[in-house]
């Protein structure tokens, strides 16, 4: 386990974790900008004000972003943390699909030779659920010292941690690259007195709307330190030069069809999270216009975790990995299929060409069942026909 470690040698402490070395021509080396990947846990965008939402779970984060982009359609390409975590940092499906995704490098690898790399976690971070994180690239690790993974540690604690890493950084005239990977949203939604503001809620799965309730109150939570974390690079002069890239890892699931919580499932409610994105004057003002137009374009179509380190390398003008999956938002992304993977094997196609979706189970399976459905573009897609093949 690593927690609270600073500038450590994770090569040295965990030689296993080998993985293929960059070419140089994808080190990143532009030093103008900051960028923050900031991922949450369990949050579903349905449950966002900025997606339509009637409550104001968000509100805080929505005035940050007032002026920076929101994609509406945004899809997880995997039903639970580990295995998204290692699309959205390698860029490389998921090992549902390509085992191989393990030794691919991982967002920080690109970053480390000219900028100081960081993995901020509330996690309880175990090899043999982790192990992809253990790299030589991040200059700094802290995660939660708890044994238990779904709680880990409060989101408030590790802003103590990101404020020690915005310290060094400061000290050291660096740029910096970092990951910061919150909980609050996690079951069971442990609640914080300060942000219980819808009642009655549970906890206990028995009543929805309760566990709803409980829900919406860690989003609370969520928006407040999404904000304390922003006002700690406001503070420390960092804003102005950082770009914000803000996500969940998967969403979570209240029983529209029959479960709860996530892993098990690729339904709409787990998988389509929000994607923020918050770019400094700097970039904005000097955008191709070509490159500007498909950025807003692309803020309606559909876009997944595969596109975020793809769009990473074109915002520093570097050249794209040809291994990377994903489009970088900035281009003109062609009709294609997204796939989300469960950690039971089941998976969803979803093809933009014709805005549908398919639903496979264990393609092994003599009993295989595959359920077609119409996505929509206003991800409007309860209905669902099932077909017994």
């Amino acid at each position: 386990m690593i927690s609270h470690v600073d500038e450590i040698d994770a090569e040295e402490k965990h030689p296993k974790s080998k993985r293929i070395p960059i070419d140089k021509v994808h080190s990143i080396k532009n030093r103008n900008y900051n960028v923050v990947l900031y991922i949450n846990e369990s949050l579903r965008a349905k449950n966002m004000s900025q997606y339509g939402y009637k409550r104001e779970t968000d509100i805080l984060t929505k005035k940050i972003f007032k002026n920076g982009f929101k994609f509406n359609y945004h899809i997880a390409n995997a039903a639970s943390t580990a295995p998204s975590l290692e699309v959205i940092l390698s860029g490389c499906k998921s090992r549902s699909f390509e085992p191989q995704t393990r030794s691919q490098p991982l967002f920080w690898n690109y970053f480390s030779e000219n900028y100081k790399t960081a993995y901020i976690s509330s996690h309880y971070i175990e090899e043999s659920y982790f192990d992809f994180f253990m790299s030589s690239s991040i200059k700094f690790q802290s995660s939660a010292l708890s044994p238990n993974a779904s709680s880990g540690r409060s989101d408030f604690e590790t802003l103590l941690e990101s404020e020690k890493f915005f310290t060094n950084v400061r000290e050291s005239n660096d740029r910096f690259a970092i990951v910061f990977n919150s909980i609050a949203n996690h079951y069971p939604y442990l609640q914080d007195p300060d942000y219980i503001k819808y009642t009655p809620y549970s906890t206990s799965l028995k009543n929805v709307d309760e566990s709803i309730n409980a829900y919406d109150n860690t989003i609370k939570i969520t928006d407040a330190v999404f904000d304390q974390f922003v006002k700690q690079l406001k503070s420390f002069g960092f804003l102005d030069n950082t770009i914000i890239i803000y996500t969940s890892d998967h969403g979570q699931a209240f029983n529209e069809k029959g479960t709860f919580t996530h892993g098990s499932h690729v339904w709409q409610e787990i998988l389509h999270v929000p994607l923020l994105v918050h770019l400094p004057q700097g970039i904005t003002q000097n955008l191709a216009t070509s490159k500007y137009n498909n950025f807003i374009k692309n803020q309606s179509s559909i876009t997944s975790h595969e596109d975020l380190l793809p769009t990473i390398f074109d915002l520093f003008d570097c050249k794209i990995p040809e291994y990377l999956n994903g489009k970088s938002l900035f281009s003109q992304i062609p009709d294609r299929d997204i796939y989300s993977s469960t950690i039971s094997n089941r998976y969803s196609v979803i093809s933009t060409k014709d805005k549908s979706k398919r639903i496979i189970q264990n393609q092994n399976n003599d009993q295989n069942t595959t359920d077609d459905y119409k996505l929509g573009i206003d991800f409007d897609e309860y209905q669902v026909e099932v077909k017994h093949n």
